[in-house]
């Protein structure tokens, strides 16, 4: 656990709960190197895809004190992105918890540009607890126990040989008979997992929560983990067996998810729906993602499942897929943004309807951006009454961005994304430059288009030749 010098707390601003349930929890910390900035605090509670949710936010003042109250109803784990830490803590509802922030470390241009970049994840300090909380408890149970699994993992896949009980006893030295429940969950999800790694992975092991007795907790991270490495690729999985063959006739023919949760209930040996469908939204997410699968199918069953489940974080999640997988997908609308642009208003995605919509994403700092902005420019003049052409620029300094698009002489619409990563997330950008193409109604026609210097103009040149006004 990472901990730094504490100095005096004072009170700067306090955030307003983002749900009406739960008790506050109170975030309150002393960092003068991050004087100014602003410091976010996000859950991630859906185990099929991961989707941070905004639950505070506060600034540091010049004193380097910060103070902050999230609305937080179960015990759960907090995260908070910091330049290349992803940094978390867990909490209990009406608890304080006095934060010590790592060293500010900001992203490299580099780093900035990879969307493949992964935060460096770190437990953060808890200045407040003693060795008695759950902060400590976890970070303790931690450091003993990933060892521990990756040396399972090297004995089970490299010298075919498993001695997990030895890993529980070790385990079980830890003093921490004075832990709450969220703890001891926490403990038993990872001993399941190192039992499985140790032993390999096989058909009975997806029953482990019927036959090991393991209630299903969303908010831990452990439960997490274990589900996603239980169930991946389930269906497919599940094809394999006599008795799973239907689950073709049950997705592609049939579209019935009954018939389906009757399957999978039974092959799980499940005595409710809560794991089995669970299970099933995790397939559906996958099965989006294999040819095997109609998606027509898949969306029917994944809107069977939010109408009918008694579960409401399972109708939430149902709704999360479903957004997630039709965000970029042909025919569906284009995620709208009001961005400033380079005249110093707004432009809206919305408001440029009734003309093909040539949305790229780029960044002063590419070159190949730099490369097609001439070529940008030729086909805004040989398409300029059907074809309006939007680049979205990642970069931070706006000046930067308005002398860019001056030097080439673009014509067309310059947007400044600045610190909006939610829209690089929400458009799945990758690599810059990225290229969609949305028609006159809004929505995408084509996902990950062609670049200018590939042979974007042929294709347009195509969509425009079917058109019946043209024909």
């Amino acid at each position: 656990m990472i901990k730094f010098r504490k100095a005096g707390i004072l009170l700067i601003i306090q955030i307003l709960c983002f749900s009406l349930y739960g008790q506050d929890v109170t975030i309150s910390g002393n960092a003068p190197a991050y004087r100014g900035e602003k410091i976010e605090f996000f859950l991630s509670p859906n185990p099929v895809i991961q989707i941070d949710e905004p639950v505070g936010e506060c600034f540091v003042d010049s004193a380097g004190d910060f103070f902050c109250e999230l609305c937080i109803e179960k015990t759960c784990r907090v995260y908070v992105p910091l330049g290349i830490y992803r940094g978390y803590f867990y909490v209990i509802p009406g608890n304080r918890y006095d934060l010590s922030l790592p060293p500010p470390k900001k992203k490299t241009i580099e780093q900035e540009l990879n969307p493949y970049f992964k935060e460096n994840l770190i437990h953060m300090g808890v200045l407040n607890e003693d060795k008695k909380g759950l902060n400590f408890l976890i970070q303790e149970f931690d450091e003993l126990f990933y060892p521990l699994l990756n040396d399972a993992a090297i004995n089970a896949y490299i010298h075919k040989t498993s001695d997990y009980n030895s890993i529980i006893d070790t385990l079980n030295i830890l003093d921490d008979s004075t832990a709450v429940p969220f703890y001891y969950n926490y403990k038993k999800y990872n001993i399941e997992l190192v039992k499985i790694i140790s032993s390999g992975f096989s058909k009975e092991h997806k029953k482990l929560f019927s036959s090991a007795g393991l209630s299903l907790d969303y908010n831990n991270p452990s439960c997490v983990v274990l589900i996603n490495q239980v169930f991946n690729n389930y269906f497919s999985n599940l094809a394999r067996t006599k008795e799973g063959k239907r689950i073709y006739t049950c997705i592609n023919r049939d579209r019935d998810y009954f018939s389906l949760l009757e399957l999978v209930k039974n092959d799980l040996s499940a005595s409710n729906d809560s794991l089995p469908e669970l299970v099933i939204l995790k397939s559906i997410f996958e099965g989006f993602y294999q040819e095997k699968f109609s998606n027509t199918g898949l969306f029917e069953i994944l809107d069977s499942i939010r109408v009918s489940t008694k579960i409401v974080a399972h109708r939430i999640f149902a709704k999360q897929i479903r957004e997630d997988v039709t965000r970029l997908m042909k025919g569906f609308p284009a995620p709208d943004f009001a961005l400033e642009n380079t005249a110093d208003s707004i432009t809206e995605l919305n408001a440029l309807k009734g003309k093909y919509v040539y949305l790229g994403f780029c960044s002063a700092r590419s070159y190949p951006c730099m490369r097609q902005f001439r070529l940008l420019n030729e086909l805004l003049k040989k398409f300029k009454k059907n074809l309006v052409i939007v680049i979205v620029m990642v970069d931070n300094d706006i000046s930067v961005v308005k002398k860019f698009a001056k030097d080439y002489g673009f014509e067309g619409i310059v947007l400044i994304a600045g610190t909006r990563n939610d829209l690089l997330k929400q458009y799945k950008i990758k690599s810059y430059p990225t290229y969609y193409l949305i028609n006159p109604d809004g929505n995408f026609l084509l996902s990950s288009v062609p670049t200018p210097e590939e042979n974007f103009e042929s294709i347009f040149r195509k969509i425009l030749s079917l058109e019946p006004s043209t024909q």
